[in-house]
């Protein structure tokens, strides 16, 4: 396992020294001014994960890639043929001895979504790959170099700085502009993630430390300090906090209560606001707002035709890239050899879509019974189920005139008559 026996089992750590007066400030100048938002809140990739429209956008697609079993091919004479070798191995069993496949792809689509780049180190002895190690992406970083133009990829592992040749890294981006580095849908959402925060944190203050009846409460004589300090810690004590929300306050003593002219949380519309967001974030990650739990303006009707729009137009490009960028990156030219998603778990949900698909495919002689029960992880039924049909309709385009003529021939009025009255005949 070489240089990645301790990853896994030691925390790696960026230790960075901040200078005297940095703070906030001297974050945002030195990581990234994006990193502060005009809400004065910060948001960083792993911290945007708190916000629960992103954790579930970020789970939803990593469950749905990784759920998908990445299989190895070869093309021949007579199409392509699964293959078993070392790489289907990793791909399907254990690409290293700390990670089953699912959580590799699992964590790999999480770090592009977070960070717009994921990283896979290939470990290579002999020719040959062992293992496939993800790289944190927060420390990993691909430069170019200006005057030759090649691509090499810097990275940390237990405290010493490592570089990878282009061809030792397999690379994954989201959005590029270049085509080389991706972008982060963080960066992308950080100024309504910021606003999110800040409402929540705000909601929380509230909540907390806020009276549920906000005004001034008066008496017609000077009080001192100290009775004033009891009166206010009676008063909160009585009416904060989600508890005594709503509460009747009573007052005795000549206390007078007079409601301030300040503004709610309803009037601030903060609901609509967080639903607003919600929706921005589900858009970005290109995510059915039903599968993250908002089901305001979701039906039964829909929601199935919405799974299956998400599956063919978010999950299978982004599966596309992956199987292009494995295929080029794991298999030398010329051998013939890709891998390729099976798509057929994700869209099993659809039982109409899946019955027409098979039916369409046992008709053209595509597929066999034996097949379809496979596809459906049921028992096969023996040799005859690997026989395979078509209907007689169909004919050649070179004997369809030959086909046409002997059809009118066979159907003139004569024959059907003689035909009718066969029938009649039997039946008496």
């Amino acid at each position: 396992m070489g240089i990645f026996n301790k990853v896994l089992s030691k925390e790696i750590k960026n230790e960075v020294t901040v200078p005297t007066g940095g703070g906030l400030k001297w974050l945002s100048d030195n990581f990234g001014q994006a990193n502060l938002t005009n809400s004065g809140e910060v948001i960083t990739k792993e911290g945007s994960l708190t916000i629960s429209a992103v954790y579930a956008c970020v789970s939803v697609r990593a469950n749905t890639i990784a759920s998908m079993p990445l299989q190895t091919f070869k093309t021949g004479k007579n199409g392509s043929t699964r293959q078993e070798n070392e790489i289907s191995y990793l791909l399907e069993t254990r690409p290293n001895p700390f990670m089953a496949p699912f959580r590799l792809k699992h964590s790999l689509s999480t770090h592009i979504d977070l960070y717009g780049n994921g990283y896979i180190y290939m470990e290579i002895s002999n020719g040959k790959v062992n293992n496939l190690w993800l790289l944190n992406p927060q420390i990993t970083t691909t430069v170019i170099d200006a005057i030759t133009g090649k691509v090499t990829y810097q990275t940390t592992i237990n405290g010493k700085p490592k570089t990878f040749l282009e061809n030792e890294i397999i690379h994954l981006t989201d959005l590029s502009l270049d085509g080389i580095i991706g972008k982060s849908k963080i960066d992308l959402l950080r100024e309504q993630l910021g606003n999110m925060q800040g409402s929540s944190k705000l909601l929380g203050k509230y909540l907390k430390q806020g009276t549920t009846t906000s005004g001034v409460i008066t008496y017609p004589t000077v009080l001192d300090e100290e009775v004033k300090d009891t009166i206010r810690e009676a008063w909160q004590t009585s009416n904060s906090g989600s508890d005594n929300f709503g509460k009747v306050a009573i007052l005795d003593m000549g206390l007078d209560y007079k409601e301030m002219n300040t503004l709610k949380f309803a009037d601030q519309q903060f609901l609509e606001n967080s639903k607003f967001t919600v929706e921005e974030i589900a858009r970005v990650f290109s995510t059915p707002l039903h599968m993250i739990g908002e089901l305001s303006k979701s039906s039964f009707n829909n929601i199935q035709q919405q799974s299956l729009d998400f599956v063919m137009k978010t999950i299978q490009p982004i599966l596309t890239l992956w199987e292009q960028e494995f295929t080029y990156k794991l298999f030398a030219k010329g051998k013939k050899i890709f891998v390729e998603f099976n798509m057929s778990s994700a869209l099993r949900s659809d039982d109409n879509a899946r019955s027409t698909f098979y039916e369409r495919m046992m008709n053209n002689g595509v597929y066999t019974i034996n097949d379809v029960l496979k596809y459906e992880n049921k028992n096969t039924i023996g040799d005859i189920g690997d026989i395979r049909y078509r209907s007689l309709n169909f004919v050649s385009i070179e004997k369809m005139d030959e086909y046409q003529m002997a059809k009118a021939k066979s159907g003139s009025k004569d024959d059907t008559d003689t035909t009718v009255k066969e029938v009649k005949k039997e039946d008496e």
